[in-house]
Formats: structure tokens, C-alpha cells, sequence
């Protein structure tokens, strides 16, 4: 857990996380991704994306994962 904690702080300076509660909610997901989550092109391409900034992107992350574990279409196609 520490480990993805402190590799949340350097990937959050590359994806341009600045506000401290942006960094936090990217510290969680680093934590519950077991620190991969900065891996996935996926992810880091949402979070750079234009139109927010990159802390608001990481609040809309945990909100659609939320969703999809919910709705089940985490472990259902999600990957196809």
C-alpha cells in the first residue's frame, strides 16, 4: 500500500493532478488498483483528457467505476 501511495505522488505531477483533493482521490485509486492504475492507457488518457481539469477527471473515474461495479458491467464485457 505505501508503494502505490508514493507512486500516486509522481503520477499525479505527470498527469497534472494539483489540487490536494484531486491528489487524494488519486492516491485512493492508486491504492485500490494495487498501483496499476497509472499503467492503463485508458485511464490516463480520461484523466488528460480536455474539458476538466485532471483532479475533477479522477472524481469522475472513481464515480463511473462506482456505477459499473454497481450495474455489474465491471466483470461483464467491460474489457471487450
Amino acid at each position: 500500500m505505501w508503494g502505490a501511495t508514493l507512486a500516486s505522488e509522481r503520477t499525479a505531477d505527470e498527469l497534472g493532478i494539483r489540487t490536494e483533493r484531486g491528489r487524494a482521490r488519486w492516491a485512493y485509486v492508486m491504492v485500490v488498483s494495487d498501483g496499476k492504475a497509472a499503467d492503463l492507457p485508458e485511464v490516463r488518457s480520461f484523466i488528460q483528457e480536455k474539458g476538466a481539469s485532471p483532479g475533477a477527471r479522477v472524481k469522475e473515474l472513481i464515480g463511473h467505476t462506482v456505477d459499473a461495479l454497481r450495474s455489474g458491467n465491471a466483470f461483464n464485457g467491460a474489457a471487450s
